[in-house]
């Protein structure tokens, strides 16, 4: 019989920390280190208040930190993700990091997921972020995702729900705060899909789509498109008409606003950045000005 000490468990529970985080190449922290200049003669070094806040395992500089910023480690939500992971709770894990670490993130399935009109299937997923370079604060969102092209949406409900916790917290503590904090995003789930059921049930006619994309392209009424706002107007038309999966549901809303996602999450820039983009940059942006434009249709 193996004997289990205090020692050895927490031995072990290290390790599977590890080996998770090395699943998504995030085996690594940050730390803040002093930043120097020198005098006006060039002589002498001179200590800056601000400090470097750098990738321990590569030197790479991720940002310049003020003295009294605490960054929040990768292993900070290892735990709580893993024990979500380990119950069932969540699933499909997949994450990584961006500009060279200087965003990283968790997505995972939960729940059941839903079906907008003609069994279009959206999976509902739990984002878990945080950047090193001072682009966004910790981030822990709905961000529910079309199967059919998988298409990366944006939920109706905006503000973002905390799902952290004390490291001195016990596992069933953590699983108590995880599953408070999935049913708060089961529920908003539910509210985005009956908003995006609305889109489905809602026809568009060629002036009404029209005036969608021109409002997403940030178009004046009546003012001419450039070329390049050109180009993208007939590829969301494009897309509105053919694009993957459009014939479940149509011509509708919910075809206009998944022009977009598709555009976003597979045409808009590189390939090698377009997942960035549509977490985090660009592609976010468009999204959101396409679902609240959406929403004043049906509003």
């Amino acid at each position: 019989m193996k004997l289990v000490t205090n020692e050895t468990a927490a031995t072990d529970s290290m390790t599977a920390k590890i080996q998770w985080l090395e699943r998504f190449n995030l085996n690594w922290k940050v730390e803040k280190r002093p930043l120097y200049t020198t005098d006006a003669t060039g002589q002498n070094a001179v200590k800056l208040t601000q400090q470097a806040l750098v990738r321990t395992d590569s030197n790479k500089v991720l940002n310049v930190v003020t003295p009294r910023y605490e960054p929040i480690q990768n292993d900070s939500f290892a735990d709580l993700l893993m024990d979500g992971e380990a119950r069932g709770l969540l699933k499909n894990l997949s994450g990584g990091g961006f500009s060279g670490g200087g965003k990283v993130w968790v997505q995972a399935e939960f729940g059941s997921g839903g079906a907008v009109g003609k069994s279009d299937e959206v999976k509902s997923r739990l984002l878990v972020a945080t950047s090193h370079d001072g682009s966004f604060s910790f981030r822990s969102t709905l961000s529910p995702v079309r199967v059919i092209c998988m298409n990366t949406l944006m939920a109706a409900i905006s503000h973002e729900t905390r799902v952290s916790f004390k490291h001195t917290a016990s596992a069933g503590q953590r699983l108590n705060d995880l599953q408070i904090a999935l049913n708060k995003l089961d529920f908003d789930f539910k509210k985005t899909m009956d908003l995006y059921n609305h889109f489905a049930s809602v026809q568009m006619t060629t002036a009404a789509l029209e005036a969608y994309f021109k409002e997403i392209l940030k178009v004046d009424a009546g003012a001419e498109l450039t070329e390049q706002q050109g180009d993208r107007m007939s590829t969301l038309i494009r897309l509105f008409e053919s694009g993957i999966g459009q014939e479940l549901n149509r011509g509708t809303l919910w075809s206009a606003f998944n022009a977009v996602t598709e555009y976003t999450s597979h045409k808009l820039g590189t390939a090698e950045k377009r997942e960035e983009s549509v977490l985090f940059g660009k592609g976010q942006e468009l999204n959101t000005v396409a679902l609240k434009a959406a929403i004043k249709l049906v509003a």
